[in-house]
């Protein structure tokens, strides 16, 4: 029971480091939109054709897709994380119990 404890520790741990680089990640991905964003105002103010405008908002929509898929993701871990730990906690009450 308790190498079974130490090791859902462990799995814990590795749970929370994957969540901090899907962050990351997602940070990045809200930045390539601004960025997106951004290039698009320059685009209009510098006169661009309407497909080169069209192409920067195709990269928008699929950048906000990607964000849109990661904080489901993200949602997801966490709430698995959650039941984790609730998990763990109980099977360590349950531990202390038979002490």
């Amino acid at each position: 029971m308790k190498g079974e404890i130490k090791s859902d520790r462990q799995e814990l741990k590795a749970d929370r480091k994957e969540i901090r680089s899907d962050r990351k990640e997602l940070r990045s991905d809200r930045k390539e939109l601004r960025e997106d964003r951004k290039e698009l105002r320059q685009a209009r103010r510098k006169g661009a054709s309407k497909e080169e405008r069209q192409q920067i908002r195709s990269e928008i929509k699929q950048d906000r897709k990607e964000i849109a898929q990661d904080r489901s993701e993200l949602k997801t871990d966490r709430q698995e994380r959650k039941a984790d730990r609730r998990e763990l906690i109980k099977d360590k009450k349950a531990l202390n119990k038979t002490k």
